[in-house]
């Protein structure tokens, strides 16, 4: 098996930008339908997905009062965990977390992880796309089939 080695020239920019302030503007094009998109959880999910991606740089400093900005390199097997634990919801049981809110967080962490990986950023969100709503073509045959009058129970 082939070893994949990192290497992280990004790691300069992701100082520079760990304060930028979240703004839609900045999110990934998704194929997320409106159903999702137009939700207030999908919106705050974006914010708060964006802001978590800097969030897990900072690190309590030597003094153990500060905090210190720390650039972390996310390896495509670390991405691929998240996106999975992300879009299936694997928490706590009893402990529900809606789609539309999903879809949001992943996508916001995603868009923060392209100012720096945008290759892998958007693998990831094609992924994610994938858990949460199905492949393009699957997605195109429930289109079809509702529009000739289908019915999708369950």
């Amino acid at each position: 098996m082939l070893r994949q080695v990192e290497t992280c020239s990004s790691l300069p920019v992701a100082a520079v930008v760990c304060d930028l302030p979240y703004s839609p503007a900045l999110l990934l094009e998704s194929s997320f339908d409106a159903s999702i998109t137009d939700s207030d959880e999908f919106r705050r999910g974006c914010q708060w997905g964006f802001d978590a991606y800097f969030e897990d740089m900072y690190v309590t400093g030597e003094s153990e009062t500060e905090l210190v900005f720390v650039a972390k390199c996310y390896t495509w097997a670390e991405i691929v965990e998240f996106v999975m634990q992300n879009a299936l919801g694997e928490h706590a049981p009893g402990y529900f977390i809606s789609r539309d809110w999903r879809a949001g967080f992943g996508l916001g962490w995603l868009s923060a992880l392209a100012l720096t990986n945008r290759r892998e950023a958007m693998m990831g969100l094609t992924m994610l796309t994938a858990l949460i709503v199905g492949p393009a073509s699957e997605r195109q045959s429930v289109a079809t089939w509702q529009g000739v009058g289908g019915a999708l129970c369950c």
